[in-house]
C-alpha cells in the first residue's frame, strides 16, 4: 500500500520511534517510544495516511479491552500490505465507524489530548505483521521510514498565508514551488536590516513565489503552519 497523505496539518515532529529509552522502560516496559509524535494542537484534523478500513476504535488497550490506554481514544485502520496504523490521543467524538472505508486525506478524527500526554499531539503508531521491532507489542515498527517520502511530498502551503522576504540562497526550485533548505528567517522587507523579522520557517517548508528579488531576497508566501516560530506582532 502506498501511503498518499501527511496525517496532520504541521509537517513536524516532536519525538520519534525508540527515543527516550529510560522513561518508556520505566513506564511501561518498553524499549522505547513506540511510535513518531506529530505537532496538531487541540482540535487539529486527524487525516488517513491513505485508503483503508478502520477495524478498532477504543480508548482502552489494544487486545485488552479492559485497562485504560495511556493513548486515550485511539482509531486503527488497515492500510493493506499487513499494514496498521493507529491514531491516538484524538478527541472521544470521532467521526468514523468500525467497519466503514476511508480514503487517504479524509478527516478520521481530531487532536483530543486524551490519555497520558504532555499536550496535544498525534501519536502515530504503525504495524506490520512478521516486521515487528523486539520488545515491542503488536508488531510495531518505525513508521518513519514508510512514511518519510510523505513527508517529503510538496503541496500547496495551507492557508492562513504569510507574506514576506527569504534569503534566496535557503530556498531551492521544486517542481511548481521554491522550498527552504534551511531554516530562514522570514523578514519584513529585502534585506538583514529588516528586523524584527516575523519569523523562522522550518527546512523543507513550500513557499509560494511573487515573483520578485531584491538585494538577494525573494518575496514569498509561507503557510504559518511550516513557522518554527512567529511573531505575530511582526506580521503585515
Amino acid at each position: 500500500m502506498a501511503l498518499t497523505h501527511w496525517p496532520t496539518d504541521y509537517k513536524r515532529i516532536n519525538q520519534h520511534f525508540g527515543e527516550d529509552k529510560e522513561y518508556y522502560f520505566s513506564n511501561f516496559g518498553l524499549p522505547g517510544h513506540p511510535g513518531i509524535d506529530i505537532v496538531a494542537p487541540l482540535n487539529a484534523p486527524y487525516y488517513a495516511i491513505a485508503d483503508g478500513e478502520v477495524t478498532w476504535i477504543s480508548d482502552k488497550i489494544q487486545n485488552d479491552e479492559t485497562k485504560p490506554s495511556a493513548n486515550g481514544w485511539q482509531i486503527l485502520i488497515d492500510h493493506g500490505s499487513n499494514l496498521f496504523a493507529k491514531y491516538c490521543h484524538a478527541q472521544q467524538d470521532i467521526p468514523v465507524d468500525v467497519g466503514q472505508q476511508v480514503l487517504g486525506g479524509q478527516l478520521i478524527g481530531r487532536s483530543g489530548d486524551t490519555g497520558k500526554t504532555t499536550g496535544p499531539h498525534l501519536h502515530l503508531e504503525f504495524q506490520i505483521a512478521g516486521m515487528g521491532v523486539p520488545g515491542y507489542p503488536n508488531n510495531q515498527v518505525d513508521p518513519w521510514p514508510h512514511i518519510e517520502q510523505v513527508f517529503n511530498q510538496f503541496t500547496e502551503p495551507k492557508p492562513p498565508l504569510i507574506t514576506g522576504w527569504v534569503f534566496k540562497t535557503f530556498t531551492n526550485i521544486v517542481g511548481d514551488f521554491i522550498v527552504t533548505t534551511a531554516q530562514p528567517r522570514v523578514r519584513l522587507g529585502p534585506g538583514s536590516n529588516f528586523e524584527p523579522h516575523i519569523g523562522v520557517l522550518r527546512k523543507g517548508a513550500p513557499l509560494i513565489n511573487l515573483n520578485l528579488l531584491q538585494n538577494g531576497y525573494t518575496k514569498i508566501q509561507a503557510s504559518i503552519f511550516d513557522f518554527l516560530s512567529i511573531d505575530p506582532s511582526n506580521i503585515p
